[in-house]
């Protein structure tokens, strides 16, 4: 939505914080109309294979880290995903991040956008990986049949994660010097 249907919608905001709150709202309930395709901006900054099965252990460890900055320095934070091996966290980051527009809005300062890399919606996994004892025990009563398995994370990225992301929350998106 360009500046003049944002005041049409809004009506004139001289109180930067309320507008800044406005768009962030709007961009995370509409991102396809006010989110950023990250697609583009990573194949044009870091231009990763897009292909992670056909990629050597050696290239998943240098592409990760840097996508991962990427998507931080934009306002995103990945989380849960201590359960994902580095091969696996990547086909997400390329299978549900980058093809949809991330909601992060036109100046994401003060803000971070969290991607749940084990959706809430997942119980099976959460219960297999991220359920304490204590909420297996409650869930045990309400469960037909037996609960999952319980497995271990194969990762303790996430924490990272999160500083990373939490290191760019008062920056505002990167400028790439394009004047378009």
């Amino acid at each position: 939505m360009q500046n003049k249907d944002f005041q049409l919608a809004y009506g004139e905001q001289d109180d930067p914080f309320t507008r800044q709150m406005i768009e962030q709202e709007n961009a995370m309930m509409h991102p396809e109309e006010w989110g950023i395709y990250m697609l583009p901006i990573i194949e044009e900054h870091l231009d990763p294979p897009m292909d992670p099965q056909n990629m050597t252990e050696s290239q998943i460890r240098c592409y990760l880290p840097r996508l991962v900055q990427l998507l931080a320095a934009h306002h995103f934070c990945l989380t849960n995903s201590n359960h994902l091996d580095d091969r696996a966290l990547y086909q997400h980051i390329l299978a549900e991040v980058l093809p949809k527009p991330i909601g992060i809005g036109p100046n994401p300062v003060g803000g971070i956008l969290y991607h749940e890399c084990c959706p809430c919606d997942d119980l099976d996994r959460w219960l297999a990986y991220y359920a304490t004892d204590d909420d297996r025990e409650f869930w045990k009563h309400d469960w037909d049949g037996p609960l999952p398995e319980k497995k271990p994370l194969v990762s303790d990225r996430d924490i990272w994660l999160e500083i990373l992301a939490e290191s760019f929350r008062n920056d505002p998106l990167p400028d790439y010097g394009n004047d378009s």
